[in-house]
């Protein structure tokens, strides 16, 4: 497990390095803001039970929401604090002599993460300037859930985990894509896919092949952007169009006449 964390850190750290290699320095209205934002989407279970939704009502019962707080380096380069919560749910519908057959289960989630993500265009393209953004992203952080599974045939309580006393808290690591489209200096729309990987086989109180659950939340969001800081562009240089120039003065004040 401390391996694992200890890689985890060493990935989010490396689009550090990369940051450097930024080459345009002009200033920007999107980069270098600290902003929030929120997301609003619906969420998809990969694991034993992940036919369909809980009844089929993806909209009722996979609903989830999203909360960042981030800061953005150049437009190269984003460091996210990020709080999600909602519901996932899943369903094995088909008719056979499986044990897992007809059953379904609903959850209920708060995850905790530290994403970094690195802009992609930023590997083609000088991106400083450009209002629009494609970043892949990947983090680690830790999820608390509730579940119930029910039979799908009487909707009867078969199991639940986390309702008698504390929710189940597991380790998360999520990856994933988001698409951003300045619209002012102050604002952004943007489109998220995120993937996160369950250090759990019981995200949906069944254990059945003992790999680990995923679940997928796509989403909408906007966001809001403050306190741009061109101090920054300080770590990495100026542009050669705004060099110092130098005051009016001898050539070389030390020398006597």
């Amino acid at each position: 497990m401390l391996g694992k964390i200890s890689c985890m850190f060493l990935i989010i750290g490396f689009p550090f390095i990369l940051l450097a290699q930024t080459a345009e320095q002009r200033p920007s209205p999107y980069a270098n803001y600290l902003g929030v934002s929120g997301d609003f989407g619906l969420t998809t279970f990969y694991g034993d039970l992940d036919e369909n939704s809980a009844n089929g009502q993806w909209w009722q019962n996979n609903k989830a929401y999203q909360l960042q707080i981030l800061r953005n380096f150049n437009a190269l380069f984003e460091l996210n604090g990020r709080i999600s919560f909602g519901n996932i749910s899943g369903h094995k519908n088909k008719e056979s002599q499986i044990v897992l057959s007809n059953r379904y289960f609903k959850t209920k989630f708060i995850e905790y993460t530290i994403d970094a993500s690195v802009n992609l265009l930023g590997f083609f393209t000088l991106t400083k300037r450009k209002r629009i953004g494609l970043y892949g992203k990947i983090g680690i952080g830790l999820i608390d859930f509730k579940t119930k599974l029910y039979s799908g045939v009487n909707d009867s309580l078969i199991q639940s985990l986390g309702y008698d006393g504390e929710a189940t808290t597991e380790m998360v690591i999520p990856f994933g894509l988001k698409v951003i489209y300045h619209l002012s200096k102050s604002s952004a729309l943007s489109f998220q896919t995120t993937s996160s990987r369950v250090s759990t086989d019981k995200l949906d109180a069944v254990s059945g092949n003992y790999n680990s659950d995923y679940y997928n939340f796509i989403s909408i969001g906007f966001t809001y952007k403050f306190a741009h800081d061109q101090s920054l562009r300080r770590l990495f240089g100026q542009h050669p169009s705004e060099s110092i120039k130098r005051k009016p003065g001898r050539a070389n004040p030390s020398r006597r006449r």
